[in-house]
């Protein structure tokens, strides 16, 4: 899991794309998350490697500034295990 924050920016919908990431190597599918505070996130959905973009139209409210942004390994799994 890796969260980036945006200090003297932030992620808002604009017309066409708001998210691109670029992944070198071999990458796996990573789920993308934003969040104004780091306690509420809003999935944005996931990307597989290389040059990958999002848009956030229609999934957050126009206006709105986030200022998180996770990127979650999509495959990995949690399990609990109760004694």
């Amino acid at each position: 899991k890796l969260i980036l924050e945006f200090t003297d920016n932030a992620i808002l919908d604009v017309k066409g794309p708001d998210i691109f990431v670029f992944e070198v190597g071999t990458v796996g599918e990573t789920k993308i998350s934003i969040s104004k505070d780091l306690i509420i996130w809003v999935y944005i959905g996931n990307i597989k490697g290389g040059t990958s973009y999002l848009d956030i139209e229609g999934i957050v409210p126009i206006g709105e500034r986030y200022y998180f942004i996770r990127l979650e390994d999509a495959k990995m799994e949690l399990s609990i295990v109760l004694d």
